[in-house]
C-alpha cells in the first residue's frame, strides 16, 4: 500500500509517522520549504521565541507514545510549578485567577451572585433541543455574565483568538458541552469525571521541549519522506487509487497512489480538489489574522514579578491585547541570566485591525500595553514577530455543516481522507491522537 500526505504540519508528519510505523509506503508533500504548519522557533543570543504553539498539555498517552519512539523523552521540558499561576486584568490591573476554593471565595473577580450561580449551576435545566449554541448563550445560561467576562472569555482568546458570540460551545468547547449533554450539567460531569480511575495522573501537566517546538516536527521529518518546497497542485480518483500531480521547481509530476490523505487548510485543498463544494466550505471558515510577538527584557526593567503562566486580558477590559505568556518563566533555555521572555498575541476575530497595523505601529501599541500593565520601563533587547494572516480557523456556529462535508468527501471518494485543523481539533495533542486513529484506520484498510 502507498500513501500520499499532503501538508506537513504536525496532522500530515503524525499521520505519516504513524503509518510508515505500521508498515505503509508513504510520501509526504509539503508546499513550504519546512515542516511544521503552524509550530516553529527561533533561537538568538540566548533568547528562545515560538511562532505557534508555545506549550503542549500532557493530555493524551498518544503524545506519550510519539515523543518515545522519536527519542525525544530527554529533550521534553515540564513547566515550573510556578505555571500554575495564571492572571488576567481587571480594572487596569493585573489579577491573579482564583486556583483553589479559598481563592474563589476572596476573589473579587466575581460577585457573590456570580459565586451562588456557580454554586447552583447543577440545578440549571439541561437544554435538550438541537440548536447550536453560541459560547455567549451557553455560559450565560448556566453560569451568568461575570463567568463568561473573567472566565470563558479568557479562554476564548488563549484558545482560539475568537468571538464567543460566533463560536459554537457544541464544536469549539466540545469537552465542557458534553458535561453538559452527558450530566445534565458542568458540575455533575466535572465530579463524574474525577472518578475515573483511568485518568492519566500526569494529564494536566503542561511542557515544551528544550531548544523549541520545532524539535518535534524536527524529529518527524528525519523519519519520513518529506518533499519539500513540493505542492500539490490537484488528485484525482482513477479506476485503482489516485493520482496526484505536484510541482517542484519548473517540473510537474504525476505519481500514482492507493489512497491520499489531505493535512493541509480548507483553502489549499479546495484548489487541488476543487469539487463537492470544497470551495463553499473554504469560504465559510474563517481565520482571524494573529501576531505572535516576542520580546527579551532586562528582568530589573520589568516590575511585575511574572510570577506564572501569563496573562489574558477578558474583552470587557478593552486593551489592544489578547494576552501575554511569560516564557522565560514557564520554561529554561528561554531567556539568557537576568532576562526575561514573554510572548504577547495581537489581532484575533475582534481586533483584526491590530494584526493588520503596520509593523511599527503594532510594536508600538504592544509596548505601551506592557508599561501599562507589567510595569515595562526599558527598551527590548530581543525582538521577533511572526503574522499569521489567516490564524487558527473559527469552529463557530453552523460548523456542524464542516464536520458533514468532510465525512460526505470521503464516502463519495474511496481513498481519499480529509484530516487537519479544520475537521480534527486545533490543539497539537488532539490533532495527534486522530492523526493515530486515522492512520491505524487507513492501514487496516478502512
Amino acid at each position: 500500500m502507498k500513501v500520499a500526505v499532503l501538508g506537513a504540519g504536525i496532522s500530515g508528519l503524525t499521520t505519516a509517522w504513524k503509518l510508515a510505523k505500521n508498515g505503509v509506503e508513504v510520501v509526504v508533500f509539503e508546499a513550504e520549504d519546512r515542516v511544521g504548519g503552524a509550530i516553529g522557533s527561533f533561537s538568538e543570543g540566548g533568547f528562545l521565541a515560538e511562532s505557534g504553539p508555545h506549550t503542549f498539555l500532557n493530555s493524551q498517552a498518544d503524545f506519550d507514545e510519539l515523543i518515545s519512539d522519536l527519542g525525544l523523552e530527554s529533550a521534553r521540558i515540564w513547566a515550573s510549578e510556578t505555571a500554575k499561576k495564571r492572571f488576567t486584568v481587571k480594572s487596569g490591573r493585573p489579577v491573579a485567577l482564583p486556583m483553589s476554593m479559598g481563592d474563589f471565595i476572596r476573589t473579587d473577580l466575581y460577585s457573590a451572585a456570580s459565586k451562588l450561580n456557580l454554586m447552583g449551576e447543577s440545578f440549571v435545566p439541561r437544554r435538550d433541543d438541537e440548536i447550536d449554541e453560541s459560547v455567549t448563550s451557553f455560559v450565560k445560561r448556566r453560569l451568568g455574565e461575570d463567568f463568561l467576562n473573567y472566565g470563558v472569555d479568557l479562554l476564548v482568546n488563549g484558545i482560539w483568538a475568537g468571538d464567543p458570540n460566533r463560536l459554537s460551545m457544541r464544536h469549539a468547547f466540545k469537552k465542557i458541552w458534553v458535561l453538559e449533554a452527558d450530566h445534565g450539567s458542568m458540575m455533575k460531569g466535572g465530579y463524574a469525571k474525577s472518578k475515573n480511575k483511568n485518568r492519566r495522573p500526569d494529564a494536566s501537566r503542561i511542557f515544551s521541549f528544550k531548544n523549541g517546538n520545532q524539535e518535534l516536527v524536527d524529529a518527524l521529518k528525519e523519519r519520513l519522506d518529506v518533499r519539500l518546497s513540493t505542492p500539490a497542485l490537484g488528485i484525482a480518483p482513477k479506476k485503482t487509487g489516485w493520482e496526484v500531480t505536484t510541482r517542484s521547481g519548473n517540473t510537474k509530476t504525476v505519481d500514482h497512489f492507493d489512497a491520499v490523505v489531505s493535512c493541509v487548510s480548507s483553502d489549499a485543498f479546495a484548489k487541488i480538489f476543487p469539487a463537492q463544494d470544497s470551495q463553499r466550505i473554504a469560504e465559510r471558515l474563517y481565520h482571524p489574522p494573529v501576531a505572535v510577538m516576542t520580546f527579551g527584557f532586562r528582568r530589573k526593567d520589568v516590575s511585575h514579578p511574572l510570577d506564572g503562566f501569563g496573562m489574558l486580558l477578558p474583552e470587557v477590559e478593552k486593551r489592544q491585547i489578547l494576552g501575554v505568556m511569560f516564557s522565560s518563566t514557564l520554561f529554561e533555555n528561554r531567556a539568557p541570566a537576568d532576562h526575561v521572555t514573554m510572548a504577547i498575541f495581537v489581532g484575533g476575530a475582534r481586533h483584526e485591525g491590530n494584526a493588520r497595523l503596520p509593523q511599527h505601529e503594532r510594536r508600538a501599541l504592544v509596548l505601551k500595553e506592557l508599561r501599562e500593565l507589567l510595569g515595562v520601563s526599558g527598551e527590548p533587547v530581543f525582538e521577533h514577530e511572526h503574522l499569521w494572516a489567516k490564524a487558527i480557523p473559527q469552529y463557530e456556529v453552523g460548523h456542524g455543516d464542516v464536520l458533514v462535508w468532510a465525512q460526505s468527501i470521503e464516502r463519495k471518494n474511496p481513498g481519499l481522507y480529509v484530516s487537519g485543523n479544520f475537521r480534527n481539533a486545533v490543539a497539537v495533542p488532539d490533532l495527534i491522537s486522530s492523526a493515530m486513529r486515522l492512520a491505524d484506520s487507513i492501514s487496516k484498510g478502512n
